[in-house]
């Protein structure tokens, strides 16, 4: 009977580690999994605001603010400056696919 005892006596505490190494195991991944969620953004599920909402609003408010004639002229600016970065974009692509076919 003595034997027995201490086979259910091993049996017991090789189960009661495994018990707290399965609940080690998941405690950290839970910790890990809230860490990334949270470092992106995410609450409960649910993204955070953007930062940028209240920029894009202060944005629209100076626009309102401003004449007709200044928001068509910032706007032509910009426009040019995309088309300008998008010609130096075509043109940089060119010069690497001619150095890439010359290889």
């Amino acid at each position: 009977p003595r034997r027995y005892y201490f086979c259910f006596s091993s049996m017991a505490r090789y189960f009661s580690l495994l018990l707290v190494g399965v609940l080690v195991t998941v405690a950290i991944s839970n910790v890990c999994a809230q860490t990334f969620n949270y470092s992106r953004g995410w609450t409960n599920g649910k993204r955070s605001e953007p930062a940028l909402q209240p920029k894009m609003a202060e944005a629209n408010a100076a626009v309102q603010h401003m004449s007709p004639m200044v928001v068509q002229v910032k706007r032509r600016m910009m426009q040019q400056s995309l088309e300008d970065h998008i010609r130096n974009l075509e043109q940089e692509l060119g010069e690497m696919y001619e150095l890439a076919s010359a290889m």
